[in-house]
């Protein structure tokens, strides 16, 4: 199998790696929980971002009967959390 060169933005993304913010409406039902996530879509946005460590490149380098391009999978908009 080849090797594949990805962007780290489109395989954090394929992982379901986003930085999308919580729900507004969580704030008011769990403040502590809304923080949490907060940080988390912060970092993931900084790890993705364009300009920044989202354009770090990966080599995908398959060992033994791996399909590499089998592992990124493109997660639909309204499923990536």
């Amino acid at each position: 199998p080849d090797a594949l060169l990805r962007p780290q933005r489109e395989v954090l993304r394929a992982l379901g790696v986003t930085g999308a913010r919580p729900p507004l409406a969580l704030a008011s039902t769990d403040p502590a929980a809304y923080v949490r996530a907060l940080a988390g879509a912060s970092q993931a946005a900084e790890l993705t971002a364009r300009g920044g460590l989202g354009d770090f490149w990966w080599l995908l380098q398959p060992v033994g009967p791996v399909d590499a391009e089998g592992l990124l999978v493109d997660v639909a908009d309204d499923e990536e959390q």
